[in-house]
């Protein structure tokens, strides 16, 4: 019974200890933004831009995994819109990477 509890508790401790980001390797964003690109799926989009939104939300309580998080999407976005030649404003790609997104 004791190990029976322990293991529990050692599963539940396991998964509370998850990531609230979808996607986490890079890897998988660039899936993501690559099917996007290929399709214009409007779900997709929506999809995006709703975890672009969570992720400025988190930036604008500092914190620090949702702003290296925010940065790896931007860039992967940048670089997959020039790949797939999506036309993005890129005026703005000099400015310091997080200042383009509350302008």
């Amino acid at each position: 019974m004791k190990k029976l509890l322990i293991g529990a508790l050692t599963i539940l401790a396991l998964v509370g200890c998850g990531s609230d980001f979808k996607y986490e390797s890079k890897n998988e964003k660039e899936e993501f933004l690559t099917k996007l690109m290929k399709t214009d799926d409007k779900n997709l989009q929506e999809e995006y831009n709703k975890i672009i939104a969570d992720l400025k939300a988190k930036v604008e309580k500092k914190d620090d995994k949702a702003i290296d998080e925010l940065k790896e999407w931007e860039n992967l976005y940048f670089d997959l819109s020039e790949k797939y030649h999506k036309k993005i404003d890129v005026s703005n790609k000099k400015v310091k990477t997080l200042e383009r997104f509350f302008e």
